[in-house]
């Protein structure tokens, strides 16, 4: 999906008479983000009864992370913090922030870092046992005062790092000091492996009369490489570009199993352009334990500059030591390298959970 920077965009988004986006409880108590797993949900079929066309001017980022809420020495390491990264620009920010960044890009809108007048602590410990007191009390920290006018926004994306398996109480104190109400919220969240937790039912929770759509875990290991994984879930979401639709058409391929049909786009890298140069072609696939497909090319791929080491969920790759073509399902047990992105697979992941061991793809441009 190609990104359209400062035009204005369009999203198409789906909208239901009642949606309670829900994950498992998974996060251990009093844990801040620091692990490695994603969660990405997919939109119900009553979320995509009716749309709505909003403009990026209409739409609100805002988020809520330790970077920005607390006085960080100069030097602070960011290789060893689970709140701070360092962005494409080189310069240090928080995993929260770096994810809503990634969802401007595509989405437009305004951005708005959700901060208290308490700093919290660089200490983790005491920002741990703070939190649990927090909770604990049912307190909902004072906010410093800003000229946010909710009313102007549609559309709400709400960012936040999963504390204690929820939301921090900061977010809770955003999401009572403004009205709602008929309102689109769409959360995503940075988190220590274990996911989501209750943040999206207790976002449903506290905002009653607003329609939440199904969010997006990061894990904050993994921050770096979460580009992909924005990109899919909002496309899941029908979050749909209203400019420069040619290319993101000409990038869009199907991969055909029996029946089965899988949508996925290339990216614009040297190496999927060459593989783009092949189609129509037939793989076949065979399938390793429960984590990919893999299959030999005729002809392996000449443009092998960027390989990395990992993928996300749903990328298409070259395997570059053994020549081979691979989707990647699931999660591996570790981290393949000597890998060459091509895209990413857009169709619901679940088609490959009773998919046979050995399977003939079709791949071909989509018509």
């Amino acid at each position: 999906m190609k990104k359209i920077g400062s035009l204005i965009l369009f999203l198409v988004l789906a909208f239901s008479l009642s949606a309670c986006a829900k994950n498992s409880n998974k996060e251990t108590s009093q844990k801040l983000p620091s692990g490695s797993s994603t969660e990405s949900m997919v939109t119900t079929e009553e979320e995509s009864e009716e749309t709505e066309e909003i403009s990026g001017n209409h739409v609100l980022i805002a988020y809520f992370g330790r970077w920005g809420n607390t006085e960080f020495p100069d030097d602070v390491d960011a290789s060893t913090s689970a709140s701070i990264v360092i962005g494409r620009d080189g310069n240090l920010q928080g995993t929260t922030e770096y994810v809503a960044d990634l969802i401007r890009e595509y989405v437009g809108g305004d951005m708005h870092l959700i901060q208290t007048v308490e700093p919290y602590s660089e200490d983790y410990d005491t920002v741990v046992e703070k939190n649990r007191q927090e909770q604990e009390e049912g307190v909902v920290p004072e906010l410093q005062s800003t000229d946010l006018d909710i009313e102007q926004y549609d559309t709400i994306f709400i960012g936040y790092p999963i504390w204690a398996t929820t939301i921090p109480r900061p977010i809770v104190s955003f999401l009572s000091q403004y009205d709602l109400t008929d309102k689109t919220i769409i959360p995503f969240c940075t988190h220590a492996g274990y996911g989501s937790g209750s943040s999206y039912a207790d976002i449903q929770e506290l905002c009653p009369n607003s329609e939440v759509l199904t969010g997006l875990a990061v894990e904050a290991e993994e921050i770096s490489s979460a580009e992909q994984e924005v990109s899919a879930w909002l496309g899941e979401l029908q979050l749909v570009q209203a400019e420069d639709t040619t290319d993101t058409e000409a990038s869009q391929i199907v991969i055909t199993v029996d029946d089965v049909e899988i949508l996925a786009e290339l990216n614009d890298s040297e190496a999927a352009k060459e593989f783009g140069e092949m189609l129509p072609l037939t793989v076949s696939m065979t399938r390793m334990g429960e984590h990919e497909y893999y299959g030999g090319l005729e002809t392996p791929l000449t443009h092998t500059a960027d390989v990395q080491t990992g993928y996300a969920i749903g990328d298409l790759a070259f395997w570059t030591p053994g020549n081979l073509f691979a989707i990647y399902f699931d999660e591996p047990d570790d981290d393949p390298e000597g890998l060459m992105i091509l895209g990413h697979i857009i169709s619901d992941m679940s088609v490959f959970d009773d998919m046979a061991g050995s399977v003939e793809m079709h791949i071909d441009f989509v018509k």
